[in-house]
């Protein structure tokens, strides 16, 4: 079996080479940026459409329920989120020291050490 494909298969999807004057590469820049052309809506076609999305208030409202949801679930797991947000705060503060060390070639034993002693000693 051969992974050559037939002529007709294979022909060149290269994009068209713009004419060599300026005028005919500025009208396939011009075609290019403005899309393909359309022929002139009707009257019927121009009138504005109304769809947008959902109504302002709809969304508004969606919005604080939403927000009085997250409020409610962040009560219920308080006794969660303290002590994971605690952690994140004390790994970013305390990651730079880490690094240095990490930098300073200093073996990762010891310095995961001095990182878990620093963040206790707080």
């Amino acid at each position: 079996m051969s992974d050559r494909r037939p002529a007709e298969e294979s022909a060149d999807l290269s994009p068209p080479v713009p004419p060599s004057g300026s005028e005919g590469a500025t009208d396939v820049a011009a075609e290019a940026a403005s899309g393909p052309a359309q022929a002139s809506p009707s009257a019927a076609e121009a009138a504005p459409t109304t769809t947008r999305g959902i109504p302002r208030a709809l969304g508004l409202a969606l919005g604080l329920a939403a927000a009085g949801v997250a409020v409610l679930v962040m009560r219920q797991l308080a006794w969660l989120m303290a002590p994971v947000v605690l952690a994140l705060v004390l790994v970013i503060l305390f990651s730079p020291v880490h690094t240095w060390m990490r930098r300073r070639r200093v073996p990762e034993v010891i310095s995961l050490v001095a990182f878990v002693l620093v963040v206790f000693g707080v």
